[in-house]
């Protein structure tokens, strides 16, 4: 794999055009755990005549079972008043998922995992080339893979500007495997390699599903990647802004997770998401 980096190998996969913009699609290998097969995509979308700007970079990290495809569908609008302003859009996508393909130890990567190795090289990656702070956007579990990196560590604060979350209602604890015992015995007699989710482009590998049981049971918790502590509850240590992203119906019920000094909320509507992104 001929390399575009100097920390580990990059390749560029394709060079295309989306819409009218620029669509450049990298395979990074960054070889930081023990399965060395590991590799994935990471897109960048820009407008190639404004380039001489040195325009702001978001990455985006999307949820479980979707793919860069739906951002590009979806939050097609916000991606294209983005570029418009002269940003880069760094869309990446877990293993095994869109243009990335399966590693050799599929069937056990975790989305911890994604969080201590591979949020860190697409960080690495993209200030490499920008040489500029980058704002994260984080979907449902992206934005949990998120704060889980940059709270650990693992995600240097000094080369983040902002972190919006989306998706987060779902994280306001209803107990799916409430039972006692029914979240470990779900684990234990499901045996399925791959899970799905009607309507949604991807299925996810077996490990992936077990820590998200074991997570929404009685005493599951939403904790920080060394276990130790929940994962909101470390938020004002950050020493970067967070931006949580609500419905209107929903915003009032999670007032505790954004009382921090560094993290606030605002009303989610792409519209609303849209004008607050491009002020900054």
């Amino acid at each position: 794999m001929k390399s575009s980096s100097q920390f580990f190998p990059v390749a560029l996969m394709q060079a295309d055009f989306w819409k009218q913009y620029s669509e450049d699609v990298y395979v990074l290998k960054p070889n930081r755990s023990e399965d060395k097969t590991i590799e994935f995509a990471l897109t960048r979308l820009y407008d190639n005549k404004k380039e001489d700007k040195k325009g702001p970079s978001f990455v985006l990290v999307h949820d479980t079972f979707e793919n860069r495809m739906n951002w590009m569908s979806q939050y097609e609008e916000l991606l294209v008043s983005l570029i418009e302003t002269g940003a880069s859009i760094w869309i990446f996508e877990m293993r095994g998922h869109g243009l990335s393909p399966k590693n050799q130890s599929y069937q056990r990567n975790t989305l911890n995992d994604i969080a201590q190795f591979d949020l860190p090289a697409v960080q690495t990656f993209v200030h490499e080339l920008t040489d500029s702070k980058a704002n994260w956007i984080g979907k449902g579990e992206g934005a949990i893979a998120i704060l889980r990196s940059i709270e650990a560590g693992y995600l240097n604060k000094d080369h983040v500007n902002h972190i919006h979350l989306l998706s987060m209602e779902r994280f306001h604890w209803i107990k799916r495997y409430w039972l006692p015992f029914l979240g470990p015995l779900v684990r234990l007699f499901n045996r399925g390699a791959y899970f799905t989710r009607e309507g949604m482009p991807e299925s996810e590998f077996r490990s992936v599903w077990k820590q998200l049981v074991k997570e929404k049971s009685l005493f599951g918790r939403r904790k920080t990647l060394d276990g130790k502590t929940r994962v909101f509850k470390k938020i004002n240590m950050l020493e970067v802004p967070v931006t949580f992203w609500f419905s209107k119906k929903q915003i009032g019920r999670f007032k505790k997770w954004y009382q921090a000094d560094q993290s606030s909320a605002q009303e989610f509507s792409l519209e609303n998401l849209i004008d607050y992104l491009k002020d900054r």
